[in-house]
């Protein structure tokens, strides 16, 4: 790649995924995706539509005060999709931090995609988008293309939060969009922020609407860590958003961590642990203050039985070292 005006980098285009995929014929890519699926595995195919954002907001590295928004012609996505599918790659996840911008690309992709999928009916896609551009028609041009599942940057639904990270969204979008996608049989991933200090418990309460709801969605928490400069070099453990580092982060971090992770669907456990699920749900519906429902006892914290030990590293649930009955 080359260098741009503003000091980031050109993204690569019109060039031929036969040669990308296989080191200008060096290696033989179809041959080790079949050599994967013999021994169990299922590759996943990722394709970048476009890079950088339009929006403004402080905690993306991706936003328009960082990186300037370029975008792949519609003809060398679809290009690497087919070839991506003809290889055997059937999940394909489309990078693009706002998927339906810019419309008409977005537009063009979706509908070319749709007769894709009538040849591949075993396609599955997934994409990202910002809440307020799914509407109900969008849904089901997604569902059309094969779309399975879509991320929505939600972050919080505190909007004074929202507000201090310069996320310019309201947290009915949210709710708005979700039901879109659920109506279409699209799984929905909440990209969740845990901000220091706070404890959003209208968080949790959302989560557990969308649950009641019969919304299929699943949860993926980051902390919130400030952007480093560009002669920054920020150690790991400082800069990583999945992992929760005792002294940087906070309790009530932790909590909202743990009533967002365990008690709901997550990318960050893994883990289906129906009795504590059940237990937090029934306190959920019961209405009781959820930033007490957790008891913070010196280095620990726990619920009922359960005894959590908050850091150094999550997910907690490898945490448990206690289940008293």
């Amino acid at each position: 790649p080359t260098e741009n005006g503003g000091g980031g980098k050109i993204i690569i285009d019109d060039y031929s995924p036969e040669d990308f995929y296989s080191a200008g014929g060096r290696f033989d890519f179809k041959k080790y995706v079949s050599t994967c699926k013999t021994l169990g595995m299922s590759p996943m195919g990722i394709v970048e539509m476009t890079r950088g954002c339009p929006f403004t907001c402080d905690f993306c590295s991706l936003n328009s005060k960082r990186m300037l928004l370029q975008v792949r012609t519609v003809t060398t996505v679809l290009r690497e999709i087919r070839f991506l599918l003809e290889s055997g790659v059937n999940y394909i996840h489309i990078i693009a931090p706002t998927f339906g911008l810019p419309p008409k690309e977005s537009d063009l992709l979706l509908r070319a995609m749709a007769e894709i999928y009538e040849s591949f009916p075993q396609a599955k896609f997934e994409v990202l988008t910002r809440s307020e551009i799914v509407t109900s028609k969008f849904a089901l041009s997604l569902a059309q293309a094969g779309v399975v599942r879509c991320g929505v940057g939600m972050e919080t639904m505190d909007k004074k939060l929202l507000a201090s990270v310069n996320k310019k969204l309201s947290p009915e979008n949210t709710e708005l969009a979700a039901q879109a996608l659920s109506a279409n049989g699209i799984e929905v991933k909440f990209f969740h922020i845990l901000f220091p200090g706070n404890f959003s418990e209208g968080t949790v309460r959302f989560f557990s609407k969308m649950s009641e709801a019969g919304v299929k969605f699943i949860v993926q928490s980051s902390f919130l860590r400030n952007l480093p400069g560009p002669n920054a070099k920020p150690r790991f453990l400082e800069q990583d958003q999945t992992i929760f580092v005792a002294g940087k982060d906070t309790k009530e971090q932790a909590l909202e961590w743990m009533l967002s992770n365990l008690a709901f669907p997550s990318m960050d456990t893994g883990e289906n642990n129906e009795p504590l699920r059940k237990k937090i749900q029934r306190e959920l519906k019961a209405g009781k203050s959820l930033e007490k429902l957790f008891n913070i006892n010196g280095d620990y914290i726990r619920l009922g039985e359960y005894a959590f030990e908050p850091g150094p590293l999550l997910p907690i649930y490898e945490r448990v070292f206690n289940e008293r009955k």
